[in-house]
């Protein structure tokens, strides 16, 4: 009995362990054609068995394998249009979306989660990303790790509240031009791990604490 007990609480560690190390990373969609702002007028993707296109404008549609048809909409200004890639991860049984905006002079970005079987959005609003050249992002757990121009940020899926963010990157490091585009963030253990994809020889890169959001160690040109 004491060794079916044991065997018993081992394997319900094992689930805790799994399930608490849940990692996964958003996929990233290219757009066709052009729109008015130089970027594409169109996404088309699959996510399952359903067909998914989403316009410039933001007006999108999900269509099943059974041909029913489900109109949503990414919320964006009305003189923006979306641009650039849109990037999309499942969540529990809803869809999140990362996408990039512009005007024309200017960009911006987004993240918003969307309810599986209706659309409908399951915030109350926009999670605003803090600048362009969105990049795509990781998922730990209930939490998304997403990075633009000057800008990274841990975003609660079940709120869509930040836990924490920095902005305003390019200014504080403005004299190395860091931190403009990024590639995919890194999990290790207590930390995440954004780094820059412009200089690939001295790459500049930022390491947080996650559960702070503290900048624990900034490199910037290869550490000059």
């Amino acid at each position: 009995m004491v060794a079916i007990k044991f065997l018993t609480l081992v394997f319900i560690l094992f689930i805790s362990v799994t399930v608490s190390a849940q990692i996964y990373e958003f996929r990233e969609v290219e757009g066709t054609g052009m729109s008015d702002v130089g970027g594409p007028a169109k996404w088309n993707f699959t996510i399952g068995e359903d067909s998914y296109e989403i316009l410039a404008n933001g007006l999108g549609t999900r269509t099943t394998a059974a041909k029913r048809s489900t109109a949503f909409t990414i919320p964006i200004a009305k003189d923006e249009l979306l641009t650039r890639s849109i990037f999309w991860a499942k969540y529990e049984t809803d869809v999140v979306f990362v996408y990039e905006v512009s005007d024309g002079p200017s960009g911006g970005g987004g993240a918003i989660r969307l309810n599986g079987a209706t659309l409908k959005p399951r915030w109350k609003k926009v999670a605003d990303i803090g600048g362009f050249n969105v990049s795509r992002g990781l998922i730990e757990n209930q939490e998304a790790y997403l990075a633009a121009h000057g800008f990274v940020g841990r975003l609660d899926l079940d709120t869509g509240v930040y836990l924490w963010k920095h902005d305003g990157l390019y200014r504080k490091f403005t004299k190395k031009g860091a931190f403009n585009t990024f590639e995919l963030p890194e999990i290790e253990g207590e930390m995440v791990i954004f780094t820059e994809t412009a200089n690939v020889d001295r790459p500049n890169i930022l390491v947080i604490d996650k559960s702070t959001g503290k900048i624990i160690r900034s490199v910037v040109d290869g550490g000059k």
